[in-house]
């Protein structure tokens, strides 16, 4: 009997000890990513705001950001899915976790398809002017977001649908949850941003 007991302790102490080592792994990576984004970001207002030889938005049209701000609003949703699906996950409600993760995967497959469709339409190359060119890279920044979300979700999602997460076992499903918010959290702020800075100056 004290055997069985040993074993379940160090068990036990060995998950522990996973769970720290997979918390402080996604912690470094958020930071990391955000502070990258950050210094991809501030390149918006400072060229925006120097706007060399008349050359930050060189055009005579006016964008229509609609489409990225739909984007957004899907990414939203899916959060609200994802985070549904957790509380119920800690409420040992195997049904409604299944759905509300599988929602949420679904809505960044969405959301992923229509961002590589919005890039494939902009009316301007990474030549046109610094708008165009910082405008690319913090789209196709956010589309590495959603394609590492689409990417964690997926496994999510074979895990869930496999029974492999419990109110009890649920480390994964937070510490991707960490990684949906900042993926949200990014895409309103590039949503926001040419809101509130127009390209045209």
């Amino acid at each position: 009997m004290a055997t069985v007991i040993s074993a379940q302790g160090h068990a036990e102490t060995d998950r522990a000890a996973n769970d720290r080592k997979l918390r402080f792994g996604m912690i470094i990576y958020l930071i990391t990513d955000i502070a990258f984004a950050i210094f991809l970001t501030a390149a918006y207002p400072f060229l925006r705001g120097l706007n060399t030889d008349s050359g930050w938005f060189p055009y005579r049209f006016q964008l229509d950001f609609t489409s990225g701000n739909v984007i957004t609003g899907l990414l939203v949703a899916s959060g609200v899915c994802y985070f549904i699906g957790y509380r119920a996950l800690r409420a040992n409600n195997q049904g409604i976790f299944k759905v509300g993760t599988a929602l949420a995967v679904l809505l960044v497959l969405v959301s992923l398809v229509a961002q590589i469709s919005v890039m494939r339409h902009f009316p301007f190359a990474a030549s046109d002017g610094s708008f165009a060119s910082t405008y690319i890279v913090l789209s196709g920044y956010h589309t590495y977001h959603l394609v590492l979300g689409a990417f964690f979700g997926l496994g999510l999602a074979n895990r869930a649908l496999r029974g492999r997460y419990s109110a009890e076992n649920a480390i994964g499903v937070r510490l991707i949850g960490y990684y949906w918010l900042w993926a949200i959290v990014y895409s309103v702020v590039l949503s926001a941003l040419p809101h509130l800075l127009p390209p045209a100056v």
